[in-house]
This record gives C-alpha cells, sequence and structure tokens, in this order.
C-alpha cells in the first residue's frame, strides 16, 4: 500500500461502494457511500486483478471507478487585498477561476501565475481552465507609473 493523503468524491452515480479490503472473493461489502460524499483517502493499491483502490482513513477501500481526486487552487495576492477564497475541482475537470481581483496599492492586477515570482500571467480571473494537480496561484501585479507635479510658474 502505498501512502497519500487526499480527499476524493464518489463519481459513481449509483454511489461509491466501500469494501472490507480491496476487491477479492475475500472481501464484503461494508456501506455504500452517495455521490457527492467526499472520502479521505490515506493509501493506494492495485490488486491481483490488475485494478487501483484506496484505503479510507477508517481502514476501509474504494474502487478508483467510482471516486475522483479533489484538487484544491488556492491564491496568493502577494501583499496585495481581497484575495480569492479557496476553490475545488475535481482531478480532470473544468474550473472558472473565481472572479475577484485583488487590490494593491500603487499596483494593477495583471493576472494570475503559478510562480511567486514571475511577471508572465497564465491565468485570469473569470476564465475556465481544467486542473490535474493542487494549484497556487499568485498574483502578477504592475507597477503604476508616477507623475511628478511640477509647481505652476507665477
Amino acid at each position: 500500500v502505498t501512502s497519500l493523503s487526499a480527499k476524493f468524491v464518489v463519481t459513481n452515480g449509483d454511489g461509491g461502494k466501500i469494501w472490507s479490503r480491496p476487491y477479492s472473493t475475500k472481501s464484503t461489502h461494508v456501506r455504500t457511500e452517495k455521490k457527492g460524499a467526499v472520502l479521505s483517502v490515506v493509501g493506494k493499491t492495485t490488486n491481483a486483478a490488475g485494478n487501483v483502490w484506496y484505503k479510507l482513513a477508517d481502514g476501509k477501500w474504494v474502487y478508483s471507478g467510482n471516486v475522483k481526486e479533489q484538487l484544491r487552487v488556492t491564491y496568493n495576492a502577494l501583499g496585495g487585498g481581497s484575495t480569492p477564497a479557496v476553490q475545488t475541482v475535481l482531478k480532470g475537470s473544468s474550473l472558472k477561476l473565481s472572479t475577484i481581483k485583488p487590490t494593491k496599492i500603487g499596483y494593477t492586477f495583471q493576472g494570475w501565475s503559478t510562480s511567486s515570482g514571475s511577471s508572465t500571467v497564465s491565468y485570469q480571473p473569470a476564465t475556465t481552465y481544467t486542473f490535474n494537480k493542487h494549484t497556487n496561484l499568485y498574483a502578477v501585479w504592475k507597477k503604476n507609473s508616477t507623475l511628478s507635479v511640477l509647481p505652476f510658474p507665477d
């Protein structure tokens, strides 16, 4: 069993059957979780038939075909305010990013990047993207130009 720590969501319309062990002639059906239920996964294995199974925090098992990993998209305004809340999406699914644009005095928000030091925008607010891993998005800021005010001659 490979250890992992993740949240998975039941996606099967009939629910996710929970088993006493990765399915074999020795496993017994314990319960069924409804579609949309979030499960805490602590391990992963492949049974003799080649099927992937996930071990739940309570020691029971669920077949990988009935669940998808729940991913987090996290925003960091890098010193700005009005940071959007964390969003969740199922692995391989599309998500419309938050419409909230952070603010920072003396700067204009350009968009989001996956690197905190980047000046290149990779993601825009209110735009839909597909995610296959947990993603941290960092604000890309452009410093506003400053104008010098000179006194008007008499």
